[in-house]
């Protein structure tokens, strides 16, 4: 360990310079500490946030963790593939946006169906690889329980059919919707619908 003494004034305390220390207990800065060139293995706490090098996460222990509070620059991820700038708008450069069966799905629809209620399911889906039983038909009518999961009724939700008909939905809320087909399909077709909070 090579020591470089800065000498002294009377009534201060010796400073001196370090090319190389090594601490095996614990070392304690009760002033202002800078540091360059950092290299820290293990946890590192600063205050109630903490960073996780065994997990790759950073953790708040206090409220929300806060990217860019005061909204003066942007947030890139991924090398710039993904940007949210200051507006709050989100860029996405690359790649798509995958949902699950809570937010869009694609359903059966049966022949003669005219009407179809997505629902939310009281209990937990037991349908292997799948958020939604199986359809239940009555008549011109078919009811599906999904897990939804839905704190609040979306602002609208978009029902596409695979075949040649008028469609609209109603009675929209946080339980589910109901889509009416002006034209009831002839044969088994699909319907394709996206939420939008």
């Amino acid at each position: 360990m090579g020591i470089k003494n800065e000498g002294e004034k009377i009534g201060e305390p010796k400073l001196d310079e370090y090319e190389e220390l090594t601490i095996k207990e614990t070392l304690t800065s009760v002033g202002k500490t800078y540091l360059a060139d950092t290299n820290i293995a293990g946890t590192l706490t600063v205050g109630l946030i903490t960073f996780d090098e065994l997990e790759n996460s950073i953790g708040s222990l206090s409220g929300p963790l806060k990217l860019q509070a005061n909204a003066l620059q942007q947030i890139e991820f991924e090398g710039g593939k993904i940007e949210m700038d200051t507006n709050g708008d989100l860029h996405i450069k690359e790649g798509v946006i995958y949902g699950n069966e809570s937010m869009r799905n694609a359903i059966v629809v049966p022949v003669g169906v005219a009407k179809f209620k997505v629902q939310s399911a009281k209990f937990k889906i037991t349908v292997q690889n799948s958020k939604c039983e199986e359809t239940v038909v009555d008549g011109e009518e078919a009811t599906q329980n999904c897990e939804l999961n839905w704190k609040e009724p979306p602002v609208s939700v978009t029902a596409t059919p695979s075949w040649n008909t008028t469609v609209w939905v109603t009675d929209l809320t946080k339980e589910g919707f109901v889509v009416h087909f002006g034209t009831p399909p002839t044969e088994s077709q699909k319907l394709y619908w996206v939420a939008i909070w």
